[in-house]
């Protein structure tokens, strides 16, 4: 009887394993990414919906220069077609000139009336020139905004690429950090069970296992700060939660780069910066603008002309060029024309308008130049502490080392120095952690650097 129920249930256990073997191998597995930093740049410059914003702008601006291209060729041209119907006429004495003739509206048939007006200018003065040129400067402009963006965007996913390898970097300090300690606290819980040892006490045990806490939380938090920086980058490049994503390099190393000197970096700012070409072209376009108004005080050339035709069958098409009948008729022509408006004091202060629109536009240009130019010395200082910063601290990481080495070497020897091995693996922690610090801060000085001179690549 026993048999049997052990059978049944080795059977009822085997039944389950199969049945979970089968639902998790049914399940769906995540799509694995992994990326470096130029796919990840890439990725996000493709799908970011604040570049597809600044694209929609764009077009808009390039719309409207389209619009006022048009203006030199048939700047105002319209078509009309009207139908209805039309009454016939009633004759008084068969004759049409007769002063009793009238409309009967007891016959009626078809009219149609169809009308084409166009206005071509000939000369206005700069007036249609410089609107084209001020819509061109207004693409200008908004093709800048794009590349600021651009940039903006790159810079924010260096920094969350890097901070990513940093956060791996510290989580391997943490965990050297741990094994060290545990084995440490394994020593002296073995040391005290020993009846013959007494070279250690439970003070130091006590001790160590202190330590030991600090460093779990520690780990803890290089955990959290490891999982969100992944989870937003994984954000910016829009992958969903049924994407295993990740960055593809192992190691944080800095980056490669030649340092120039100051000049260098203001003299590219001034060329390649997309903002400052975004104010020239802003500031263009005012002054296009303010010549448009300017040329209202001079008379706008144009022909004009179109044609004319309305016909109704059931009236009489009269052919006497002195009778005029409204139902029937066909008209053709041509003219030249001058077009001046008189309101000379509104005109004026359009003008002023625009020439102070113009004046504050060149002082913000002014005033950014100084921001930026300080921003350009502010980022160059900031790289050369950096890179001084790391190799201080790769000194400092080589000496932390070699005590540390020392110190556990001495507590093989000796497990009573539990506060000096503590002390060195602290301070290993600290020296490690602030040189893998300096390689992020470096590599992000140098893409800072290359942002507000714009030429991030």
């Amino acid at each position: 009887m026993r048999r049997h129920v052990c059978i049944s249930l080795v059977l009822i256990a085997l039944g389950a394993v199969c049945i979970c073997q089968y639902m998790f191998s049914a399940l769906p597995e995540k799509a694995k990414i992994r990326l470096n930093l130029k796919e990840c740049v890439a990725r996000a410059l493709k799908i970011s919906p604040e570049i597809e914003s600044e694209e929609s702008k764009l077009g808009i601006a390039k719309a409207q220069y389209q619009e006022t291209l048009s203006l030199k060729y048939l700047s105002n041209i319209e078509l009309t077609n009207i139908s209805t119907i039309a009454p016939a006429v009633n004759l008084a004495k068969n004759d049409l000139l007769d002063l009793g003739t009238r409309n009967d509206w007891t016959r009626v048939g078809l009219f149609n009336k169809f009308e084409l007006k166009f206005i071509q200018p000939i000369y206005t003065f700069g007036r249609i020139r410089n609107s084209i040129e001020a819509a061109r400067f207004g693409v200008e402009a908004q093709e800048k905004s794009i590349s600021q963006k651009q940039n903006e965007i790159t810079f924010r996913i260096i920094k969350l690429y890097y901070a990513r390898l940093l956060a791996e970097e510290l989580l391997g300090v943490v965990e050297e950090a741990k094994k060290i300690v545990n084995k440490a606290v394994s020593t002296l819980e073995e040391m005290l069970t020993d009846l013959n040892s007494s070279s250690v006490s439970e003070t130091d045990l006590f001790r160590m296992r202190l330590f030991s806490y600090e460093i779990e939380k520690l780990y803890r938090d290089v955990v959290k700060e490891k999982t969100l920086t992944l989870s937003s980058l994984k954000l910016m490049l829009d992958y969903g939660d049924d994407v295993s994503f990740d960055v593809s390099d192992e190691f944080l190393e800095p980056e490669v780069y030649q340092i120039l000197n100051l000049r260098d970096y203001k003299e590219m700012m001034i060329k390649c910066r997309p903002e400052i070409a975004r104010l020239n072209a802003a500031v263009a376009a005012q002054n296009a603008l303010k010549k448009v108004s300017q040329s209202l005080y001079y008379p706008q050339i144009f022909i004009s002309g179109g044609t004319s035709l309305a016909f109704a069958p059931i009236r009489d098409d009269i052919k006497n060029p002195f009778l005029s009948d409204p139902w029937n008729y066909t008209r053709l022509g041509v003219v030249l024309g001058i077009s001046l408006p008189l309101n000379f004091p509104q005109i004026k202060a359009r003008i002023r308008k625009q020439e102070y629109s113009v004046e504050k536009i060149e002082a913000q240009k002014s005033a950014t130049l100084n921001l930026f130019f300080l921003e350009v010395e502010k980022a160059y200082r900031n790289l050369i502490n950096s890179k001084k910063d790391m190799e201080d601290n790769k000194k400092a990481l080589r000496m932390s080392r070699e005590w540390l080495t020392t110190e556990q070497i001495t507590f093989d020897l000796d497990a009573s120095n539990t506060k000096d091995l503590a002390e060195a693996v602290k301070e290993y922690i600290r020296v490690k952690t602030e040189y893998y610090s300096s390689i992020y801060q470096y590599n992000i000085a140098v893409a800072e650097l290359k942002l507000v001179t714009g030429i991030v690549d």
